[in-house]
């Protein structure tokens, strides 16, 4: 019998203990989001068409919001994120993020920020995802604009897509606007 095959049993079994414990070990970033023990962490990616409800918003926004969390424990995740919106304002700025995680790939998230860019005050969000990659949303928040001297209280409703569809989603959303610029003749 030849020697090549007489190793090849061994190092087939000294491979199966190394392939088990790689297949124990958690991933550290997911992406699509997942709760533990699946995920320790994950990226946030949304991206959704929301309609006013309160305020004098356009009736139709654009939102998108990106960033980080962490599992803490198999129920709760904690992260931060950067949600922007494009509507009449356009108003933008970094949050606080909690998750509770329902049941396997069901959530709820709740959001607290402040706006950067486009007006002051505070910026929230409440959403209810029965799967990881879509949700239903609240975004109310309390915003004075600066050609404005009082706060208004604004409140939005939407659908939002979460990870790989709502990547899709925004670049099918950046290149609709390309082609309505380009056939509008570039802004002349």
């Amino acid at each position: 019998m030849n020697r090549r095959y007489a190793v090849l049993p061994l190092l087939l079994a000294l491979s199966v203990p190394v392939t088990a414990r790689a297949q124990e070990r958690q991933p550290e970033m997911c992406w699509p989001a997942h709760p533990k023990p699946r995920c320790s962490a994950f990226l946030v990616t949304n991206a959704g068409l929301y309609t006013s409800l309160a305020g004098d918003q356009a009736p139709v926004s654009a939102v998108f919001d990106g960033g980080f969390m962490v599992n803490v424990s198999q129920r709760d995740a904690v992260g931060v994120s950067y949600m922007g919106s494009i509507d009449n304002d356009n108003v933008a700025g970094p949050a606080i993020r909690y998750r509770r995680w329902l049941q396997q790939d069901a959530s709820i998230d709740l959001a607290l920020g402040v706006p950067t860019t486009g007006a002051t005050g505070v910026l929230s969000l409440v959403k209810i995802s029965p799967v990881n990659w879509v949700g239903l949303a609240l975004r109310p928040s309390v915003l004075r604009f600066p050609y404005s001297t009082q706060q208004r209280f604004v409140a939005t409703a939407g659908l939002e897509l979460s990870g790989p569809p709502a990547v899709a989603m925004s670049a099918l959303g950046f290149l609709a606007v390309l082609i309505a610029f380009a056939s509008s003749g570039g802004g002349d």
